[in-house]
């Protein structure tokens, strides 16, 4: 039985059409960022109950890489018309889903806000469906109005009213972090669109607005801004972490700052992790094979002349390219502490289940015989 299914995925998958470069550098992220995980998620077993807790941790970990691999799968072999027929009932569902937070019970409060929906032992984050439900939803605005964005309900009504309800569901939910990602991403699909100047300009002055406003609201968001000009806890640890791997790391499994130092380890410091162990090597080779992924689809995006396939690659690749800069960006000290995931690195069972989900529709827009 295994083999015939083995056989089966490889007759509908069909190696030779898949974009390699784009393949190669996924598989290497995704073993790299498994290992990873492990060595980081050691971690916790200097906690109380420290042994049942790291098993069960590592343990939701590896179904969420179940979960992952099959969605995976399952959108590689999607129809386009489907998903862009769905795009917008999808992002009505991540609406919802974003709004299941403020039901009580089925809310869980982590950094300063409540941003996690529980029940039954299992639980996610709405912000993943929500990130990549608006990507979608926005490319197919841009396939269905490609040649009406001169026009002012088009060009700038339309996608006001859109960011407008995200930007609601992420105030109430105190995530500044999602929220910028989501508007620099839907920035980005506007300036790879060609789309006219005083809509982009119009647009960044909306979201600077919409960003300063939740600052002037929530004080712990002025605090991390802040945090650049002072010494936080958490990137000092990092910043020792990086320090201290030097060129070469101290080796696999040898970081000493995720047993003690550290603040989530596994989370949104594995990238301080990576550095301490694998040193400016390890971390200059994960930023290349991102790079690389990142940069062959655009340029697989760029032969596309299918606006809706190009426009869901520009989308996937910025939230990317965007969660590594964010990611990477606060652990060195160079923007704000966010706690936004490393891409196919972190802990996280949703957002690395939408990261796979991507990656596998990502693999399927990139295919020669598109």
């Amino acid at each position: 039985m295994y083999n015939k299914s083995l056989l089966f995925l490889k007759s509908k998958i069909r190696f030779e059409d898949i974009n390699k470069p784009i393949l190669i550098s996924a598989l290497l992220l995704l073993i790299a960022g498994f290992l990873s995980f492990f060595s980081a998620s050691l971690g916790f077993l200097n906690k109380a109950d420290s042994e049942e807790y790291f098993t069960n941790f590592v343990q939701m970990q590896m179904v969420s890489y179940i979960i992952g691999f099959s969605m995976l799968i399952l959108l590689y072999f999607i129809s386009l018309k489907f998903i862009s027929k769905a795009s917008l009932i999808f992002f009505g569902l991540s609406i919802l889903s974003g709004l299941l937070i403020f039901i009580p019970g089925l809310e869980i409060e982590h950094g300063g806000g409540a941003r996690w929906v529980a029940f039954n032992g299992f639980s996610f984050q709405p912000g993943d469906l929500i990130k990549f439900a608006t990507i979608l939803l926005f490319a197919n605005y841009f396939t269905k109005y490609q040649s009406r964005l001169s026009e002012t309900k088009f060009g700038l009504l339309y996608p006001i009213s859109a960011i407008s309800v995200i930007s609601l569901v992420f105030f109430l939910q105190r995530d500044l972090g999602t929220l910028s990602i989501i508007l620099l991403t839907v920035g980005g699909m506007y300036i790879l669109n060609n789309t006219s100047f005083k809509y982009i300009v119009g647009g960044v002055a909306i979201g600077a607005s919409l960003i300063a406003a939740y600052i002037s609201i929530n004080t712990y968001a002025l605090d991390r801004i802040n945090g650049l000009f002072t010494e936080s806890y958490q990137t000092k640890q990092a910043l020792i972490a990086l320090g201290s791997g030097g060129l070469l790391g101290r080796g696999y499994g040898q970081s000493v700052q995720k047993f003690f130092h550290l603040p989530e380890p596994a989370g949104d410091s594995i990238f301080a992790v990576l550095g301490e162990e694998f040193g400016f090597v390890g971390t200059l080779t994960v930023t290349v094979l991102f790079m690389t992924l990142i940069i062959c689809s655009y340029i697989a995006a760029r032969k596309c002349d299918n606006i809706f396939i190009q426009n869901l690659i520009y989308g996937i690749i910025l939230l990317y390219f965007l969660q590594f800069v964010v990611n990477t960006g606060s652990m060195t000290k160079l923007i704000p502490l966010s706690g936004d995931t490393l891409p196919f690195f972190s802990k996280g069972g949703s957002s690395l289940i939408m990261n796979l989900a991507e990656l596998g529709i990502l693999l399927r827009l990139t295919r020669k015989d598109n």
